[in-house]
């Protein structure tokens, strides 16, 4: 079975020349089975790595350091592509001279102590990955006048076993959609390593025999002077969406989402994936299986910085996916990590992620290292797992007579989240526990009988999956409150 994409894409790689590569996915998925598979294509504005990486100088010693922590003059032939990937998508560019603020998690509490006591304009801050969002805490520092971020993430907020201390990482500073200039933030910000940070801050060395003290910079410690510079680059490049549609025969406007980026830094076996899924359903199809709804196989191109090509493709088919999108099955990075199985959804959709999972075994038990990603997976036996998941809740998305969307799972998670908040109302409360018994009453009296084939009236139950469809619609609000971000 070929591949839509046999490299590790870089971010680069998004530019006209490589249309070929997507056409050869089009290609790909015809020949896998798909009958009506289309390329989209869009204009966009990216940050990209510049040809030198972003450095931090210190100004007593004049050391110069590589966002990983390694000195400038230590540099190796084969270190640019990795500093390269160590960057802030949509920073501001340019150098910034200031002194070194220890801000932790960058949270009101944080900026609080920092400001009741220090000069913070034009100053650097350090901050920790987490607690809170990141571009909600960007907004922060930058309200009190900083110039420059460095984020990391503390080794104590990871697993023990992973060895955290000299990774650099990127970010991405778009909330979503193609950005636009006069929106970016004004602040430099450049992703750094513990050890870094660690440097940076004069933090003391880690605990003994196994605990772990968290970064922070002493108190009456002399703060360091830095001159933090950002080389990236804005161009406006093609981005292109590959999507491919696998009719179904009752109900073909209505659709689920099956979904990958296609320019994965970090691989994860997304396209392998994909490609494994639609030849699989397809195959099912040749020996007379027939599909309820449409499956809808999308690659998106600018995922990795703020899932640009899927914003920008959603919001031209909006009026399509909100009258007729029922689910969305996302394979970003399927496979990474060391953990077992970890899968996320929607309060409506976590029975039927729990079905699944009770189904297929997993392989909890085997470890990973992260510095030699050739050894992930080598029998692809994750790979497949995956696969199979995947495959059966789609199968179950585009087969199931009722949707497998279980109203009472939102109830009680309104309800889990009310139940902490000493604050709130009483009529407050007292709705949610209304909500918990309507939906009760919902499910019991009101989908289970649908699911009666004696009983199944199709027009009923179109009315229904309707229903079903758009109950967590009534839970999104127009308006962002500070702090949430999508």
């Amino acid at each position: 079975m070929g591949s839509c994409f046999l490299f590790i894409s870089k971010v680069t790689s998004l530019s006209p020349p490589f249309l070929g590569l997507f056409q050869a996915c089009q290609m790909t998925w015809v020949g896998l089975g798909l009958t009506d598979v289309h390329l989209s294509n869009h204009t966009v504005l990216l940050s990209l790595p510049g040809s030198t990486p972003n450095t931090i100088t210190d100004r007593s010693s004049h050391e110069c350091f590589m966002p990983n922590g390694t000195p400038c003059d230590q540099r190796g032939p084969n270190d640019l592509p990795k500093q390269q990937f160590s960057y802030a998508a949509y920073s501001a560019m340019g150098s910034v001279q200031g002194e070194v603020v220890d801000i932790q998690y960058g949270s009101v509490d944080d900026l609080r102590r920092a400001k009741e006591t220090l000069n913070l304009t034009n100053q650097i801050a350090v901050v920790k990955l987490g607690k809170i969002p990141l571009l909600y805490k960007l907004s922060l520092l930058s309200e009190l006048g900083f110039g420059g971020v460095l984020l990391y993430i503390d080794p104590c907020d990871g697993p023990p076993s992973r060895h955290t201390w000299r990774q650099a990482f990127r970010v991405t500073l778009n909330p979503g959609g193609n950005p636009a200039i006069g929106n970016l933030t004004s602040l430099l910000v450049q992703p750094i390593s513990a050890l870094l940070a660690k440097t940076l801050l004069s933090s003391p060395s880690t605990g003994q025999e196994g605990s772990c003290i968290p970064l922070a910079m002493p108190p009456n410690t002399e703060r360091k002077k830095i001159t933090l510079t950002i080389g990236n680059q804005f161009s406006y490049k093609k981005i292109y969406n590959v999507v491919g549609y696998l009719k179904g025969k009752r109900n073909p406007d209505r659709y689920v989402l099956v979904g990958s980026r296609h320019d994965s830094d970090h691989g994860g076996g997304t396209s392998a994936i994909m490609n494994q899924l639609i030849a699989a359903l397809t195959e099912q199809t040749k020996r007379g299986w027939v599909p309820d709804r449409t499956t809808v196989f999308c690659s998106w191109g600018g995922s990795a910085l703020g899932n640009i090509g899927s914003y920008e493709w959603g919001k031209d088919n909006s009026v399509v996916l909100q009258s007729s999108a029922v689910a969305y099955v996302s394979l970003n990075s399927p496979v990474r990590g060391t953990e077992a199985l970890r899968a996320t959804a929607s309060p409506t959709l976590l029975q039927l992620t729990s079905d699944i999972q009770r189904t297929t075994s997993f392989l909890s038990e085997a470890q990973f290292s992260s510095e030699s990603p050739e050894n992930l997976d080598p029998l692809f036996k994750f790979h497949e797992t995956i696969a199979k998941l995947t495959a059966e809740a789609i199968l179950r998305l585009v087969n199931d007579p009722v949707l497998p969307f279980y109203p009472l799972d939102i109830a009680l998670d309104v309800q889990n989240k009310l139940k902490d908040k000493s604050a709130l109302s009483l009529p407050l409360l007292s709705s949610a526990s209304a909500l918990r018994d309507h939906a009760a009453f919902f499910q019991s009296e009101t989908m289970r009988p649908a699911n009666d084939p004696k009983e199944r009236d199709p027009s009923h139950v179109r009315m229904l999956n309707d229903v079903l469809r758009d109950l967590e619609k009534s839970f999104i609000i127009p308006q962002t409150p500070p702090g949430v971000y999508r």
